[in-house]
């Protein structure tokens, strides 16, 4: 409820490291996949009258996307907390990508391998900002920050819809023009993550345990 909101930004307040990993999330639903799909699928690439063809393909393709990307950056990165947070850096990196071939695709498979990559950096954000809050906040207030972290997810996805929405709802809105301005915001919350990382100072170590927190035996 509030009481667990309000408890939340009173921790981040004087602990702003978590406070920047808690707006991963929200940060990378600055663009909605599911209002833009849905046009893409009748306007762009339709594969029948109604565009369900092609929906339910990029929607599919956008899900392989999601389950790849942590399957991928397991394998690859060394388990601190330093290295999540460069994969974060990549995870955004990696929806802009996608957003950009979706943007500029002349087909529809180079639209799907878009929306592949956009399932990916999705993902790996998702994952690992969850996985560096777990590791850095004490047991007694990981939930309130967590509700705090869902809070603003919930806001800047509501605000996407609501924005992408207003978008093309206009005659002449293009939704190539669209996604290309997704991939902007992906790299501005791109930018806006490595500078906060440089203000709060390095990450601590994933094999040290949160104040509070006992650490594995």
């Amino acid at each position: 409820g509030w009481t667990d909101l309000l408890a939340g930004w009173r921790y981040v307040r004087t602990h702003v490291h978590i406070g920047v990993t808690a707006l991963v999330k929200g940060l990378g639903q600055l663009g909605s996949v599911d209002v833009l799909a849905a046009v893409y699928a009748r306007r762009v690439f339709p594969l029948d009258a109604d565009g369900g063809a092609a929906l339910g393909l990029m929607l599919a393709f956008m899900g392989v996307g999601t389950v790849l990307g942590p399957l991928l950056g397991d394998r690859l990165h060394d388990g601190s907390a330093r290295s999540l947070q460069r994969w974060i850096a990549g995870g955004y990196a990696l929806s802009a990508s996608g957003w950009l071939l979706v943007g500029l695709a002349p087909s529809l498979p180079v639209a799907l391998a878009g929306w592949v990559l956009r399932g990916m950096g999705g993902s790996i954000n998702w994952t690992y900002s969850d996985v560096l809050l777990q590791l850095k906040v004490p047991n007694h207030v990981l939930g309130r920050v967590y509700a705090l972290d869902l809070a603003f997810f919930t806001l800047v996805a509501s605000l996407g819809v609501w924005s992408n929405s207003l978008l093309l709802d206009r005659p002449a809105a293009d939704p190539r023009q669209v996604a290309v301005w997704l991939a902007a915001a992906a790299l501005a919350a791109l930018a806006a993550w490595a500078t906060a990382l440089r203000v709060t100072g390095g990450p601590a170590s994933a094999g040290q345990a949160a104040s509070g927190r006992a650490a594995p035996g």
